[in-house]
């Protein structure tokens, strides 16, 4: 019997895909100028500020419109507050419900409303 000679290669080691490759990838960017660039940053830079002032507003209007709902909010509970403070009974028995009731619609005006 004979030996088959067995060749073992070594290992290849693994490329290191993350690594960046040294040629540039566009032929763009080695055929722009400096001034070309800056201005390309510029016009990003504006892009840029012009979105996140157009977010800003939304945001603002979002918010203002909130606010206006709870005010309303706060306007009926207030109302109600008040149409209940004028209905005090005059039976000592039913003083207790009351103000409880009153109680609970301070404490919704002051804590509910978020």
């Amino acid at each position: 019997a004979t030996e088959a000679k067995i060749r073992t290669e070594p290992p290849k080691p693994q490329e290191n895909r993350l690594e960046r490759k040294s040629a540039q990838s566009s032929p763009i960017v080695q055929d722009t100028s400096i001034s070309d660039k800056k201005i390309a940053v510029r016009l990003f830079e504006t892009k840029v500020r012009a979105l996140a002032e157009k977010i800003h507003h939304q945001e603002l209007e979002n918010i203002k419109q909130k606010m206006g709902e709870y005010m309303e909010l706060s306007k009926n509970l207030l109302n109600q507050i008040e149409t209940h403070k004028e209905n005090k009974p005059f039976n000592p028995f039913k003083i207790k419900a009351w103000t409880k009731e009153l109680d609970d619609l301070v404490h919704k005006h002051d804590n509910g409303i978020k």
